[in-house]
């Protein structure tokens, strides 16, 4: 019996000096080092995430901050991490997502910023494949032109450009259906475009007048 009490005191004695242990190495460890900073994983009702004990305790809440980081449009978040002078881990040590008031200006404005220059390049891409096509279709024709009345005669054309001995259907080619047409006589005819006039004779232009 003597001996059960004996192992029973010794027993406590032990925890206790567990426990007095611990505690002494809690104490030294918040106050220094990592631990002064992670002595409360909840600051201001934030958890803290820089220090290497606060990494351990809060890898989870961590991981999703990181997470949040790698799902954000790309131009969206270098314009954050450039307006914030800070890197991805400098705002993860900080507890910041993208979605923390502190940046909630910025990613708004930077969200703006980059929905604009993409719809400026969406619409400066439209206009140059518009360009591209309208050459390309201006080639064709002048292709066409070329095969049909010669090089010289399609230059003219291509040019909106009208030189004596062109025919009938090259002027319209050219510049289109007159806005009047006068026929003096069967032989002659004097078409005219706004200002300009063209006379043909026997069915070729004879004389152009501006």
């Amino acid at each position: 019996m003597m001996a059960r009490k004996a192992f029973g005191r010794l027993s406590a004695f032990r925890v206790r000096s567990l426990a007095i242990g611990l505690l002494a190495c809690l104490t030294i460890t918040i106050a220094t080092g990592d631990g002064a900073r992670a002595q409360s994983f909840f600051q201001n009702g934030q958890p803290v995430c820089s220090g290497s004990l606060a990494r351990a305790l809060n890898s989870s809440y961590i991981s999703r901050i990181r997470s949040e980081w790698a799902q954000l449009d790309g131009e969206v978040k270098a314009c954050v991490l450039k307006r914030a002078n800070a890197s991805v881990d400098q705002l993860v040590d900080q507890c910041v997502n993208p979605g923390h008031r502190r940046l909630s200006r910025t990613l708004s404005a930077c969200q703006s910023s980059v929905k604009a220059a993409r719809l400026a390049r969406a619409e400066e891409e439209r206009s140059q494949a518009a360009a591209a096509a309208a050459a390309a279709k201006a080639e064709a024709r002048r292709n066409a032109l070329a095969e049909k009345y010669g090089e010289e005669i399609a230059d003219h054309i291509m040019a909106k450009r009208v030189v004596n001995g062109m025919t009938t259907e090259q002027v319209q080619e050219a510049l289109g259906s007159p806005t009047r047409r006068d026929v003096i006589p069967a032989n002659y005819e004097l078409w005219v475009y706004g200002g300009k006039r063209v006379a043909l004779l026997e069915g070729r232009v004879s004389h152009v007048e501006q």
